[in-house]
Order: C-alpha cells, then structure tokens, then sequence
C-alpha cells in the first residue's frame, strides 16, 4: 500500500511539474509533455464522442416522446433541444480534432482551442444528463439508475488536468444539486448517493492514475528512442547518405538519416510497405530482382534465424530524372525492445565512385593495354561463356594474322608496328557489331566472335570488307608493299562445339591460308 502511494505521489510531482512548467521546460520535457498531452486529448475526444452520439439518440428519444415531454416540462424540452444541438455540433469538431496529425499538437493555440471544446462538452454534459435523467426514467428509480449509470460513465472516461478540474467540477456540483430539486430527493436519498458517489470518484481517479502513468511512461520511452534516433542519425551522417528503421511489429518505417539526395524519401516516416515498394520500384531494372529477394520482409527474418548477422548488397538506385547510381546496402537486425518488436535497420551508401574505379580497374585488366581490346584471358573467357548462353545458334570464331608484321617491326621499327596494330584494331572495331568480341590475343594475332550468324556468304562480305580496308589504310598512310592479312575460319556447331575445338580448326585454317600465299581467308579444313 505504501510503495503505491508513494509511486503515485513521485509519479503526481513529475505530471504537475511538466504541466505547470510548460513554457520553461527543456527539450526533453517538452517532447514528453507534448506527447502526453496528444494522447490525453485524442483519447478523450475519440471516447466523448461515442458518448455524444450516445446522449444525441437518447435525447431524440425522449424528445419524441409525449408521454415524456408532458412530464419534462417546456424548460426540459427546451434545455434537451439546446443540448442536443450543442452535441452534435460537439461531435463534428471533436472528431475533426482527433483527425489532425501528432505534429500539429505542438501549437499551443490548437491544444487550447481542443481543450475549450472539451471543457464545453463536459459542462453541458452534466447539466444535460440531469435533464434526460428526469425524463427518461419512467419513475424514481429507474431516474435515479439511469442518472447514476451517466455520471459513472463520465467519471470513467476523461482525464482531467488541474485547469479542467476548475472549471468543470462547478458544473458538475450544480448538475449533481440540479437533479437532486427535480427528483425531490429526500434526505435518506441524499446520504445513500453521496458514499456511493464517492466510491465512483475514487475509482475513476484510479482509472485516470493508471492512463497518466502509462501515458507518461510511453512518453520516456518514445522521446528516449527519440533521442537516441538522433545520435545515430550523427553517426550515419558521416558515413551513410539513407538509413531507415523498419519496425515490423508496427508496420512502420522512420527515417533515421537523409541526404536529400534521394527522390523516393519524400516523408520521414512512411509504413514498411510503403519504403519497400518507393525503394523497389527506384531500382535499376537490372538489379529489381535483387532488391525484391533481399526486402521481402520474410525472407530477413527466415535469414537473421538460420545465423545471418548482416545482409550486404550492391544495386542502382534512381536518384532524380533517371539518374542511376550505385549504392551499399546494409540490413542488419536490432534487439527487440518488446515482445512484439522486430526491428531492422537499413543503412545505404553511395558507392558511383568505387563502382567506377573498380570498373576501370576491371577494364584495365580486361583489355589490351595498346589497342584496348579484349585481352587473350578475358577473349577466350567471354566466348567460352557466349557458346554456353547462346548453344543453339550459329556463330564464326576467327583468327586473324597481319601477313609480315614481324619484318614490318623489324625494318620500320615497334613505333610504327605500334601504329599498325591500332589501326588494325580500329577497322576491326569498324567491321563487326558492339556485340560481337574482339581480342588481341597475341602480338599480330586477333581473335573474333561473330555471334549469331545467319549465312556464311555474311561472313564472307564482312571479310572481304575488311581486308579491303585495311588495304587502303596501307596505301593512304605511304606503307611499302601492301598491308594484308590472313584468316582462318570455324563455325560453332559443324566445327567445334567448345572454344578449345573451334580455335584449333581456326589455327589450322589460317596456317593453310599462309601456306597458299596469304592474304586471303579459308574456312575449316573440315568444310572444305
């Protein structure tokens, strides 16, 4: 009994001190007030106004009865079409209050104009009950039942601060006196209602005790997790662009940090389904698939159960005017702070930079450092893995040799042979598609795949085409003798059906094509 008393007098001297120091406050006490405050007031609007409608349709129900306004009387009537009016203005305003977002309560003027409403409701509440009560109640008792059963309704309902308490409790007393001359109450009437009443008071004052109490503890809580939220908005902000909290438990998604560079991140809190879906559908279309798999809410938790600490991936996301970039993405699960809690936090980074260099770095590695096509490695791999993807076309894999090149090095020296292979490379590049591949494999030695070929006789043209080209290269640049090449042929599938097959019957067609004088382009042995 004493620890209860004392935890409602420590709890009492907290709520009267935020209530009293409104305007002195500091930061963490405002956010505290503001919220207890919200709640208080929505709460009791949402729950007066079922009991408005409630009163409305009891008053219309008397009204209309003669039986009943013969007894009420012309000031009952009267006071019953006045009060109804009231509360049915009451209902429409009320419930354009609870409408309002959390935000607006901060404006001192909305929560006083909230509190005027309230204050209004109540005082006609109770002096509107005695009147129903009187003329509802087809006798005495079923008067007084019907009175009791309205005043303990309204003990039950609102919490009331100090300055409510002031102004209504003389409404009420009067209420209470008023209904008491209508009933011609006796004296023994009198002494049993007051005990009664009383009991009723204490436990709605209980019930109110209980509803602060839980209000200013979720108001620790929340400006706590507030507060918290803001340091590690500090911490992100050095080193991620976007992070977000997705609390599965309430279906809700609370931006902890934000660059502003980001288009899709319009609100600062938006639900789960709502964040999944903008971040979706802000993906690359390439990398969509991978952002479905890795936000489907399912899917994290089944992962974070079988031992997974953290989820990283890569994928583009669509800035402003489809301008993609690379970014991080980091999912990581936190401890749950209730039962029902199931938190996880999102942390995106800007990676365009490190995409770019390491795309380069790739490409270095990929290409001939001199003519920048693909080297001997990355040629053979990306054919090996063309002929597996595409197996059921048709494809031509040549070899191709610059006839002389090792005498032209030799006599012009390796600037000029340098100079060759470039514009070697150049009408290579000129000849075949952007899909088709292209390497340098060796010193004078290029290899190509022509993807998907439809006849032989185009591959045929596109030889010739390029010889002749070559050749004139030669003779426009002031070359002695001519400038030709030797090329041998093999198709996938007649041919060969793996690099390795396809390469040695092109090795052997461009050896017989040297042997017959060069200068010209055979096929396969095995096609001739």
């Amino acid at each position: 009994m004493f620890t209860i008393l004392k935890r409602f007098r420590e709890f009492r001297r907290n709520i009267n001190h935020l209530y009293r120091n409104e305007k002195n406050c500091n930061s963490k006490e405002r956010e505290m007030f503001l919220y207890i405050e919200t709640r208080r007031q929505k709460s009791n609007l949402n729950r007066t106004i079922l009991l408005a409608v409630f009163l409305v349709i009891s008053s219309i129900a008397s009204f209309g009865s003669p039986t009943v306004r013969a007894a009420g009387g012309i000031w009952s009537s009267a006071l019953i079409v006045v009060a109804t009016l009231i509360l049915v203005v009451y209902v429409e305003v009320a419930d354009s209050f609870t409408k309002k977002k959390d935000e607006e309560y901060a404006d001192e003027k909305l929560r006083k104009r909230v509190r005027t409403v309230y204050m209004v409701f109540w005082a006609v509440y109770f002096l509107f009950v005695s009147s129903v009560a009187k003329v509802f109640g087809e006798n005495h008792n079923s008067s007084l039942i019907f009175w009791f059963a309205m005043i303990f309704v309204a003990m039950s309902i609102p919490v009331f601060t100090r300055i409510e308490r002031h102004v209504l409790f003389p409404f009420a007393v009067v209420g209470i006196a008023l209904y008491m001359h209508w009933l011609d109450a006796s004296l023994m009437t009198i002494i049993i209602i007051l005990p009664v009443f009383f009991v009723v008071l204490l436990i709605s004052l209980a019930n109110h005790f209980e509803r602060l109490e839980t209000y200013y503890e979720s108001a620790k809580n929340v400006v706590e997790s507030g507060a918290n939220k803001r340091r590690l908005g500090k911490v992100f902000e050095e080193v991620f662009d976007l992070a977000f909290e997705l609390d599965v438990g309430k279906n809700s998604c609370d931006v902890l940090r934000n660059c502003g560079e980001y288009e899709f991140v319009d609100v600062t809190e938006m639900s789960n389904t709502t964040f999944i879906r903008k971040i979706i559908e802000a993906t690359y279309e390439d990398d969509r698939a991978l952002s479905e798999k890795n936000f489907n809410l399912d899917y994290l938790n089944n992962e974070f159960l079988l031992g997974r600490n953290q989820i990283y991936f890569e994928i583009r996301l669509n800035l402003k005017e489809n301008e993609y970039k690379w970014v991080s993405v980091l999912l990581t699960r936190e401890e749950a702070t209730s039962e029902n809690g199931n938190f996880f936090l999102c942390l995106i980074q800007d990676v365009e930079d490190r995409k770019k260099n390491e795309n380069k770095l790739r490409l270095e590695a990929e290409k001939d450092p001199l003519t920048q096509l693909y080297n001997k490695v990355t040629t053979r791999s990306m054919i090996e893995e063309c002929l597996e993807k595409n197996h059921t076309q048709q494809h031509a894999l040549l070899i191709i040799d610059i006839d002389n090149f090792k005498t032209i090095n030799d006599t012009r020296g390796h600037v000029i042979g340098d100079q060759i292979l470039l514009a070697f490379a150049a009408e290579l590049s000129k000849s075949f598609r952007e899909t088709d591949i292209l390497g340098r494999t060796g010193g004078d030695e290029f290899v190509v795949l022509i993807k998907n070929v439809q006849s032989i006789a185009l591959v045929c043209d596109k030889l010739q085409r390029l010889t002749a080209s070559f050749k004139k290269y030669g003779i426009d640049n002031g070359f002695p003798g001519r400038l030709s090449t030797s090329i041998g042929v093999a198709m996938y599938n007649k041919d060969g059906k793996t690099y390795e097959e396809l390469f040695k019957k092109a090795d052997a067609a461009l050896y017989e094509a040297k042997r017959n004088g060069k200068d010209q382009y055979k096929f396969s042995i095995s096609r001739s």
